[in-house]
This record gives structure tokens, sequence and C-alpha cells, in this order.
């Protein structure tokens, strides 16, 4: 498509049917299909458009998390229509975007378990029976009820050196 080749938005419509969210978009396309639908009354469609466009190209900038109002550019700098409303949901989430199609998205989360400083990680041993689980319950209640004793313990002695040294002054 040449530079100032108006867009046809029914071919564009059309071509988003038959390819559905994998359909890849120009900048142009993807500013006028936006434009169409963000276009208030009176407003210049061209400035509409221009905007939108600048608005795309410094998405790119950001980089692809669209949350952080980014843009990912496939390699030839089009954008698959499902970018383009991922984006555009963001941007603008008081238009109606829900006739544009979306790609499921898996998302992997790996989960780690903090340790503060000093502790000392042990191995993971899950039990193989349910009196081997209600021992080991008993257990860690035991080391819970000694840890709030030492806790308290702890507390006392300070009250205890703390009010030894205003004693003194």
């Amino acid at each position: 498509m040449d530079r100032n080749e108006r867009i046809d938005l029914d071919l564009v419509k059309v071509r988003i049917a038959e390819s559905g969210a994998e359909t890849l978009l120009t900048r142009g396309e993807a500013s006028a299909l936006m434009t169409e639908r963000l276009i208030e009354q009176g407003e210049d469609r061209r400035s509409v458009h221009n905007r939108i466009g600048m608005q795309i190209d410094r998405a790119c900038t950001y980089g692809d998390d669209v949350y952080n109002r980014g843009l990912a550019r496939t390699a030839d700098g089009r954008f698959t229509i499902d970018e383009i409303r991922r984006f555009a949901e963001v941007k603008y989430p008081e238009t109606e975007w829900g006739d544009l199609p979306l790609k499921s998205r898996n998302s992997f989360v790996t989960v780690v378990e903090g340790i503060s400083a000093g502790d000392v990680p042990g191995p993971t041993i899950l039990p193989g029976s349910l009196e081997r689980s209600h021992e080991m319950i008993l257990e860690l209640l035991a080391k819970i009820d000694q840890m709030e004793a030492n806790a308290a313990a702890a507390e006392v002695a300070r009250k205890q050196k703390l009010g030894a040294r205003f004693k003194k002054e």
C-alpha cells in the first residue's frame, strides 16, 4: 500500500473476519480502524487518524507490554489485530472493542518462597499418610509454641534491661 493511498476499511474488516486474531495490519490500517470508533462529531478525520497513528508509534517505543503502554510489532512493522485490540482496550476503555478478535494467552508463573536472612532452607518433606500428617502438624504447633515462648522471654528481658538502664540515671 502506498503512503497516501486511501485505506478501505470494509476490505480490512473482511480480512479480519477471514483471518481472525492473527490478521496483520499496517500502522495506517490500525489507525484507520481505531479512528472509525474514536472520532467525535466536529473532529477532522485526518487529525484524529494522525493522532492515533502517533500514539501507536509512541506505544511501540515502550516495548511489547500493553499494560505498560507498549505495543508489539512484527518484524516487518505490522501489528496483529489481537495486539491492536489489547492496546485500544487499555488506551480507550470507554470505547467498545469487543467485536475485534482476541487470541488466548498462556502465562507461566513461577512461585518462589521468600527466605529471610539467616534461615537455612531445608528439604521439603511431604507426609505419606494421614497419621504422619497429624504428627507433622503437632510438631509444627509445638515449634510455634516454643517460638512464641522464646519471643515472650526475649521481650521480658528487653524490658528489664531497658528498665534497669533508666533506673541508673
